[in-house]
């Protein structure tokens, strides 16, 4: 809970945002408010300064109407504060995550930073502490050289990889084999490149060479899985297929026509299919093939027979990507890593006794429930977690829920209960209640830390980054009411009962275990 010195601060940086929009004005807001505090933390031998600046600056930037450029600054400099001392790395790590999510053109500078606070805590970390240390280390060594990759640069990426093999090997980390896969993969998606520079080479040297221009269009759409790349490489002389689907597939799978999704999964299909494709050229092909599926399905004009069709044609890339060891899920995660569970959802899976609607717009989770209506995500934690969410209501006085396991038990927190929201158990006497009033058409922020050593736990709930819900105990004091429950108590779910509601995103992060993906 918030010191009623921290409240005022965070007021004060609130009340000058409006004279913080540029860089500059930043500087002078933060001058004002923290400049003589924070010379003095940062000239101090004494790290407990520094440490207790940078929790109140993370606070300050957390407040509502902070502006961009007044945010970034309280990041930089409660980060520069925190990362002196071990007791200042929690703060370091939640500020990085901050100014992350804010600004994601931000996001690749905040992964080194991060990497930056796990390596020092493996390095610090001694006995047992030891393996647990290195499992989050090599999570975020993974997580950054996955950011490298999809930004084109395997280069980096694999340096990345060979830390985290070195720091797998020192660790005996079950995760080598995976790392030695990704570093495998790495490998030949630098050899793939130099093959495009090559062929980008001799069609610029010869642009009536037919045969060449295929050879790199094709090249860019499979093996390095980039329509948008291989669209600049069409001619007229490309084939009509490629012509014809190349600039569509480029504008990505939400902005397809809805009733080409299913031509543009069979194209896809086709093309992982070719002779001549390697595996990993093939499971790119699939993944884009079933998500053109699965938007098709869950299409409401959609008939019945080509619902069929296209559920069957997504069951069969399913089982190839299986055989190829490319599932849609990754196998386990570690702690420190995001996972966004609105893109692993499978409507058609996960979705079960229904009596509304579910659908995905551009990204966002639209539910129109007419009763009580449930989602499992296809994940399971064990350990330790974060879920953090965003939610709006859109209409009538209904409920949400997130349900989720804790240890042996589980819980589920609910929101728009009439005047409160609860933690809703079996027996309504072991509620834990908290005044809430939601109300339509306004955005919540929801993190729910889930903590358990043995056999307690100690859950707490914030709100729109305000405490809301605290509870501690032991793990069988928990359960989860009928109207929640889900048939595997071990996922994490969603539920919803009478009314509208639009979630903009549902993500889960472990701090202690692994989450294992079920896809």
């Amino acid at each position: 809970m918030a010191r009623p010195w921290q409240s005022v601060l965070t007021a004060l940086v609130v009340a000058v945002c409006p004279l913080a929009a540029s860089a500059d004005e930043a500087e002078d807001a933060f001058n004002s408010l923290y400049g003589k505090e924070y010379e003095k933390a940062a000239a101090s031998r004494d790290p407990a300064p520094a440490a207790a600046l940078a929790a109140q600056l993370l606070s300050a930037a957390r407040a509502k109407g902070t502006p961009p450029a007044l945010l970034a600054m309280l990041c930089e400099k409660g980060y520069a504060l925190a990362v002196r001392t071990p007791a200042g790395y929690g703060t370091a790590l939640d500020t990085m995550d901050l100014l992350a999510q804010k600004m994601p053109e931000r996001a690749a500078a905040c992964l080194d930073r991060v990497l930056t606070v796990r390596e020092k805590q493996f390095q610090a970390a001694k006995g047992p502490e030891k393996t647990n240390a290195g499992e989050v280390l090599i999570e975020a060594l993974l997580t950054a050289a996955d950011a490298h990759m999809e930004g084109g640069a395997a280069t980096e990426a694999m340096a990345l990889l060979k830390r985290a093999l070195t720091t797998a090997s020192a660790t005996k980390s079950d995760r080598r084999a995976e790392i030695q896969g990704r570093l495998d993969g790495a490998l030949a998606r630098l050899r793939t490149e130099k093959q495009a520079e090559d062929l980008k080479t001799r069609l610029e040297a010869g642009p009536q060479d037919a045969a060449v221009r295929k050879q790199l269009v094709r090249l860019c759409l499979v093996e390095l899985d980039d329509p948008a790349q291989a669209e600049k490489f069409l001619g007229d002389s490309s084939e009509a297929a490629l012509r014809k689907y190349v600039p569509a597939a480029s504008k990505g799978v939400e902005a397809a026509p809805e009733i080409a999704c299913m031509e543009l999964g069979e194209w896809y299909r086709g093309l992982g299919e070719a002779t001549g494709v390697s595996p990993g050229g093939k499971a790119a092909m699939l993944k884009r093939a079933r998500a053109y599926y699965q938007r098709f399905i869950r299409l409401p004009e959609t008939e019945d027979v080509a619902r069929g069709q296209a559920t069957l044609a997504l069951k069969k890339a399913d089982e190839t990507l299986a055989r190829l060891g490319q599932a849609k899920g990754e196998g386990t995660i570690g702690p420190g890593r995001w996972i966004d569970l609105l893109k692993l959802v499978d409507l058609e899976q996960d979705v079960m006794k229904a009596k509304g609607t579910w659908s995905f717009k551009e990204g966002e989770l639209v539910i129109r429930s007419s009763g009580f209506d449930r989602l499992s995500f296809p994940v399971t934690p064990v350990g330790s977690y974060r879920v953090r969410g965003c939610f709006t209501r859109t209409a009538l006085e209904m409920t949400l829920w997130y349900v989720l396991p804790v240890g042996s038990s589980g819980v589920a927190v609910s929101f728009g209960t009439g005047e409160y929201g609860a933690f809703r158990r079996a027996s309504s006497k072991s509620d834990t209640l908290t005044p809430l009033k939601v109300i339509n058409g306004q955005e919540y922020l929801v993190e729910i830390t889930v903590l358990v050593s043995g056999n307690q736990a100690d859950i707490s709930v914030s709100l729109n980054d305000k405490p809301h819900v605290h509870w501690q105990g032991p793990v069988s004091e928990l359960s989860v009411s009928d109207e929640c429950r889900v048939p595997d108590p071990k996922r994490v779910a969603l539920g919803v009962e009478w009314g509208d509601v639009v979630y903009k995103s549902v993500q889960l992060k472990m701090l202690t275990g692994k989450a294992k993906l079920l896809r």
